[in-house]
């Protein structure tokens, strides 16, 4: 279980995580600024690299298998939106 004093800095995570996923999808979806849709995904893509490294420090194969597939969905997202698909 993590410590007290790292609670806030989850939810700091979590939120991000929660505004990158409307980043990825509302941009594109809604045609305004279809640019931030691969740049979301890129940002996501470094946090999901993150999220490994930290879960491998926290012994945690699961989760990191779980970071592998969102990562591999970010990156098929912006390769595809930045090749114009």
């Amino acid at each position: 279980m993590w410590p007290r004093s790292r609670c806030p800095a989850i939810r700091a995570i979590a939120a991000t995580e929660l505004l990158g996923a409307v980043g990825i999808i509302v941009p594109w979806a809604l045609g305004i600024a279809p640019i931030l849709t691969p740049l979301a995904a890129v940002g996501f893509i470094l946090l999901m690299i993150g999220a490994m490294i930290s879960h491998t420090r926290l012994h945690e194969p699961r989760n990191v298998a779980i970071n592998v597939v969102i990562l591999l969905i970010a990156l098929g997202v912006a390769v595809g939106r930045f090749a114009g698909l």
